[in-house]
């Protein structure tokens, strides 16, 4: 029972952002369930996974998750942790399958679940089915009535507003996300948040308040060790349009914003590898965006690459 408890702070910990002192509970539990109750000690390594996913040590969270045996957490932290390395089909597949082990009914299980999925549409592309995620997770959110669940709720909607670009709501639901998430003292949501919020402010052309969004960001990410996180936001920060320098030309407009950032780190000489080390992606996401690029273009064979860094080029996509 002492051990369970260890394991239920320790989860305390991890949202709180006090990561070293979690891990330090996660594998004390461990060890004395491994002599004790061997059974629960899937409990824990699952937990572990997700911490090592936060911290941005994708190889050490997937081994963990392979090593862990049966646990209803595998299958949702699989699905967070495929979304985070871009591989969202993977992640929509897993995290339909962990949902379907709950009924509508069971609102408090479904809750995480359900968020997860809804960002997994949006990032699809997939905004109508994401639109009745949001239905349902807004009735989770009225049936249990958390300021945690609420924060959450809101950065759902706000996410799902940038996608229909809808930005003047999206800004609000973000920034009242966030001020939830800060009084709650959850500084990974909330730099999470503030994110999706500079992206939000670009496109109102609020470049000021998204450079103080993303400054905030990185020095959350810094401090709390979310190594992937914190490499990400400062590459953001560091192409973010202040001046806003270029306009997308029409014919670009066919391109998604992921497919565009691929199209610049190929105009940079960038390889695969390099471009999914830069994304935070896997190389199999980037070789994906790739195939898509080059399809849109009507592009293949040995010159495809030549011509789309050529292209990216002609269109000022690479800033000097």
């Amino acid at each position: 029972m002492f051990s369970n408890c260890k394991m239920k702070y320790a989860g305390v910990l991890i949202r709180k952002g006090d990561w070293k002192e979690a891990e330090d509970e996660l594998l004390s539990a461990s060890n004395e369930l491994q002599s004790f109750r061997p059974i629960q000690v899937n409990a824990c390594t699952v937990r572990l996974a997700d911490l090592k996913r936060r911290q941005g040590k994708w190889d050490e969270s997937e081994k963990l998750l392979g090593e862990a045996g049966s646990h209803p957490l595998k299958q949702l932290y699989s699905a967070e942790l495929c979304y985070d390395k871009g591989e969202y089909e993977n992640a929509l597949s897993i995290a339909e399958r962990y949902l379907r082990g709950f009924s509508v009914k069971e609102k408090a299980e479904r809750t995480t679940g359900v968020e997860l999925l809804l960002r997994i549409h949006i990032k699809l592309g997939n905004l109508e089915q994401a639109g009745l995620l949001m239905d349902e997770l807004k009735d989770i959110a009225q049936s249990i009535n958390t300021l945690p669940l609420k924060g959450a709720m809101l950065s759902a909607e706000g996410n799902l507003n940038f996608a229909r670009k809808n930005y003047e709501p999206a800004k609000q639901n973000l920034e009242d996300a966030v001020d939830i998430f800060d009084k709650l003292k959850l500084p990974f949501e909330a730099s999470r948040s503030r994110i999706i919020l500079s992206e939000v402010l670009k496109k109102l052309g609020k470049f000021a308040q998204a450079e103080a969004e993303l400054n905030t960001a990185i020095i959350e990410f810094k401090q709390l060790g979310a190594e992937k996180d914190y490499e990400r936001t400062k590459y953001i920060l560091k192409n973010l349009d202040k001046d806003n320098a270029y306009e997308i030309s029409r014919d670009l407009q066919e391109f998604t914003g992921r497919e565009l950032e691929v199209l610049r780190l190929i105009a940079q000489g960038k390889n695969n590898e390099e471009i999914a080390e830069k994304l935070f992606l896997s190389v199999r996401t980037v070789e994906k965006h790739i195939t898509n690029i080059y399809s849109k273009m009507g592009v293949s064979g040995k010159s495809a690459r030549a011509y789309a860094a050529s292209y990216a080029i002609k269109q000022k996509l690479v800033l000097t």
